[in-house]
This record gives structure tokens, sequence and C-alpha cells, in this order.
């Protein structure tokens, strides 16, 4: 059976392409973790299931890097040195609307999550994750927002 491909464009925020009868979503995705190894496990993982990724220590650097190449998505953690997550995402929903963010974090408090959600997040994720979790929120997350793009359009 051959691959099927189809391009959707998400205004201002590249191309999607869905690929073959996985259902494979290729999209570029800004890991924002301060944490080295968690954030080039989350960064090998996305690239084995065929994502492009850029990834930042902290709010800071990610928004120098949006203004280079926009992603289609961010995953950022909360609590990160400089500027931490919920910062984060504030500045990240004001200057880029509708671009999917997800939000994860270690902390055992709901409220974290909830903020982030608040913030601008499309989905929260509990530390630790699966990989079938990630993979999920950040589908569900992209179509969601291309669902929404060609609503407005």
């Amino acid at each position: 059976m051959e691959d099927f491909c189809c391009l959707l464009a998400a205004p201002g925020y590249g191309v999607h392409i869905f690929r073959d009868s996985k259902g494979v979503l290729m999209a570029k995705i800004l890991i924002v973790e301060d944490e080295d190894e968690l954030r080039n496990a989350i960064r090998r993982t996305l690239e084995i299931n065929g994502y492009e990724v850029t990834t930042a220590e902290e709010g800071r650097k990610a928004l120098l890097l949006i203004e280079e190449d926009r992603p289609d998505l961010v995953l950022t953690d909360i609590f990160m040195p400089g500027m931490e997550g919920l910062e984060t995402i504030q500045r990240l929903a004001g200057a880029h609307p509708g671009l999917p963010i997800v939000v994860m974090t270690g902390s055992l408090d709901r409220l974290f999550l909830d903020l982030g959600l608040k913030f601008g997040a499309v989905h929260g994720l509990n530390k630790p994750f699966s990989t079938d979790e990630l993979l999920i929120a950040i589908s569900e997350s992209l179509e969601s927002s291309a669902d929404t793009s060609a609503h407005s359009a």
C-alpha cells in the first residue's frame, strides 16, 4: 500500500504533513525544558516519530528561537530557571495567538497545570508521562489547531 500524503497549512504556522496509514503527523516542535536528560529524551522520541525538533533550556531562549523559525507547537515545562513556563506561555499566547502550547510539570499540585491551561496552553501533561501520552497530546493539539485554523479561514 502506498503512503498517503496530505498537506494542511495552518496560517502563519507552517505546513503540517499527514503521512501514511498510521496517521503520523510531521510538524516542527519547540521543546522548552531545563533538564538536559529529559529534554534530549523527548527530542529523540519526537524525532523518531517524524517530528522536526528544536530545543531551549528556558523561556527567554524559546522566545528568541520562535522569532527565527516559528514552530507548529511548543512543549514547555513550568518550573525552569530564568523565564519559567507560566510566563513563557503567557508571552507566547499573547504574541502568537493560535500557536498550540502543551504544558508539562512534575508538580503533584494540579493548580500549576490548570494555570498553564488558563494562560494559553491547550493540553497538559504530568511528569512522568509515557511516550503514548506525549504523542497523543501533541497530535491532538496539532489537530485541534489545524481545525481551528480551517474554521476561521
